[in-house]
């Protein structure tokens, strides 16, 4: 599918946008390699040409830095030739400052990354379409990851496994290589004081990515995102989130859909809940009103609640809209 010149897959693959960026590139190589231009006029059209068909598309696009150096490789070995230089001209040279004796001309990769980084802040703080848009989908990368809203200065490998791949994920990376720190006003209400992340406690106590991974999908399942929500007042583990039974949540949040976990992973997350009974030492005072519910629970029933005398089914409700975004600070 082809919108505004940029080919993007509704998967989000950038295959068949590489492969007109790569196109691209090797015309122009066979075009300059039959031309008669002088070494200034071949300087001045890889400028004003094929550099600006190639940087046209990369604020939408998700080209990794490989795919950024094959689609540029036939444009520099040609334009290094047409310009009097050894095609084996060392590319660190080549994109180097003009200052410190490069020629200065863009990675492709950088000039996409910073493009969007450009556009992330510029469309959020207009607030325009496309910038709610960032803001949902950096909303849905701190739900998916659960170990804080400032994901994006949280270290990149540790927890990358834990979120499905987006433009921002990718931003985040890059942000992490280039030590580029970007903040936001998005904030998570506290159910308790002292609350913490669930997936941040059990990271704290250096389980093992593979098993945070699976432990992740047992707590997107049952749409958990703090500590308190697995607690009861009393500091027990709810019965429904220790049998992997849906149950009433403390948050109103959108989630992300994510299918029922395998037996196996089950196991693992009623083994892990055992572990984190010590960090509810740590949680103080309620912020939100809570009473003082007992619950019933039975594998592949419903869980019910015990509230002023009448045992209460709880029933999901099924709801197609958005709403319940964050709060907002400064707003």
């Amino acid at each position: 599918m082809v919108t505004l010149g940029v080919a993007i897959a509704p998967d989000g693959n950038m295959n068949a946008q590489k492969q007109r960026m790569l196109d691209a590139s090797i015309k122009w190589a066979a075009q300059m390699k039959q031309g008669k231009l002088s070494k200034v006029d071949s300087w001045t059209s890889i400028t004003s040409t094929i550099w600006k068909t190639l940087s046209y598309p990369l604020p939408a696009t998700g080209l990794s830095k490989k795919d950024c150096e094959e689609i540029m490789s036939p444009t520099i070995n040609q334009a290094l030739l047409s310009m009097g230089f050894c095609r084996n001209f060392p590319r660190v040279l080549v994109h180097g400052p003009i200052q410190y004796n490069g020629l200065g001309l863009p990675h492709l990769f950088t000039v996409q990354e910073i493009s969007q980084l450009q556009s992330i802040i510029n469309h959020t703080s207009r607030e325009t379409p496309t910038g709610l848009l960032y803001r949902a989908e950096l909303e849905n990368l701190i739900l998916e990851v659960s170990v804080g809203e400032k994901i994006l200065e949280k270290p990149y490998h540790p927890y990358s496994p834990l979120a499905t791949n987006c433009l921002l994920k990718k931003t985040w990376k890059f942000l992490q290589a280039k030590d580029i720190i970007l903040r936001h006003d998005i904030t998570l209400p506290r159910f308790q004081e002292g609350d913490l992340p669930l997936m941040q406690v059990w990271a704290d106590a250096r389980v093992t990515i593979d098993t945070l991974a699976r432990l992740n999908k047992c707590r997107l399942f049952l749409n958990i995102y703090f500590l308190s929500e697995v607690m009861t007042p009393s500091s027990s583990i709810k019965p429904f989130v220790s049998q992997g039974i849906p149950g009433p949540v403390l948050n109103d949040f959108v989630w992300p859909r994510q299918g029922p976990p395998a037996p196996g992973d089950w196991d693992l997350w009623r083994a892990h809940l055992e572990d984190i009974r010590h960090a509810a030492d740590n949680l103080g005072s309620w912020n939100t009103p809570t009473q003082g519910e007992k619950w019933y629970c039975k594998k592949n029933h419903r869980p019910f609640c015990h509230q002023e005398g009448h045992w209460l089914a709880f029933q999901p409700v099924n709801r197609s809209t958005r709403s319940g975004y964050f709060q907002l600070s400064g707003a």
